[in-house]
């Protein structure tokens, strides 16, 4: 994809796994559906994107900014989110499962306790309420305090 920004746009239902997009431009596009398996969206910005039901397993977020994003349903199993920003992100039903949420930023994240973080790696990530998780494999949600009410 030679053009980077895609801003806005609705790019529902594309099959783009294992493709490159590093440092993309999808905020606020609607991402619903699409299959980014594998895909490498390092440093991409996904600022509001709507991404509710997309598969993004073993994606590379790296350095992405997930800031306010809708993530219901969407599978991010085996994802590596290192030092990615998913502040206020509405993750209801979220498959976070393997993941690796090193340095992630996880402020006022929504729904967390819906989410499923099985085998997930937090190292100093930060979480829902501003506290650092140092160290954690495999968190049960009671271990990580995500408040339900959020």
């Amino acid at each position: 994809m030679g053009h980077r920004n895609f801003s806005g746009q609705d790019l529902r239902h594309l099959k783009l796994s294992g493709e490159k997009l590093t440092g993309i431009d999808l905020s606020q596009a609607d991402l619903r559906d699409m299959d980014l398996r594998g895909a490498d969206l390092s440093s991409a910005i996904l600022v509001y994107a709507n991404l509710n039901n997309t598969n993004l397993a073993d994606a590379n977020l790296n350095g992405a900014i997930l800031f306010g994003c809708r993530l219901q349903f969407a599978n991010l199993s085996g994802a590596s989110l290192v030092l990615a920003d998913l502040s206020q992100s509405d993750c209801y039903c979220t498959n976070f499962s393997y993941a690796n949420f090193m340095r992630a930023i996880l402020v006022n994240a929504k729904q967390l306790d819906t989410a499923n973080f099985e085998g997930a790696i937090f190292s100093h990530t930060t979480l829902p309420d501003g506290t650092v998780q140092e160290y954690l494999i495999g968190a049960e949600r009671s271990q990580l305090d995500f408040d339900p009410t959020s």
